[in-house]
């Protein structure tokens, strides 16, 4: 498949999460949707208005993961492996709420009328907030999460889609869907 046609069929299957997408059609549609999305960045810098990064985002967000869907079946694998980063990011999640705990546990945010300054938070209380040890714990577990969502985002989506093809349309019959 050359690049036109893999833009074609990533916006008239992006409802088809049944069929397969072979690696030439999966990796053309990430390089589209990556200089769709650089366009838009620089449009929205030189018009000062950020809508069109927006609008791509948006626009790209269902066909991106039908075609995901499709590659993985493709590369033998389930569609569940979309959601390996989950457990990654509910990690980061439980992470930053630590550190926004912390915050108010160990003073440095007294009152809510604090995070209204347009100054908050100053250079001199961010270095003073990453020298404080007692903040260790939490920053662990934020960078914890983020490593571990990018590992295994890395994994489905880099390496399972780069796999050659076991699909069904391949008529390899043996070889069903895996985890």
């Amino acid at each position: 498949m050359d690049f036109v046609g893999a833009i074609q069929s990533g916006f008239r299957n992006y409802t088809n999460f049944r069929g397969v997408a072979g690696r030439s059609e999966y990796w053309y549609w990430v390089l589209f949707t990556v200089l769709a999305s650089l366009t838009a960045s620089a449009i929205d810098r030189l018009t000062g208005i950020a809508i069109f990064g927006t609008i791509v985002s948006f626009g790209t967000v269902i066909p991106n993961i039908a075609v995901s869907v499709r590659r993985l079946r493709d590369a033998g694998k389930s569609w569940v492996w979309l959601l390996s980063p989950l457990p990654g990011l509910v990690l980061f999640f439980v992470g930053v709420v630590m550190v926004a705990f912390d915050l108010y546990n160990f003073g440095y945010i007294t009152n809510s009328a604090q995070l209204d300054d347009p100054n908050f938070p100053s250079e001199e209380l961010i270095l003073q907030i990453l020298d404080d040890s007692r903040f260790l714990p939490s920053f662990s577990v934020v960078l914890v999460g983020l490593a571990l969502s990018f590992v295994f985002s890395l994994i489905s989506r880099v390496i399972f889609t780069s796999r050659p093809s076991k699909s069904y349309a391949e008529g390899n019959k043996r070889v069903p869907p895996t985890l």
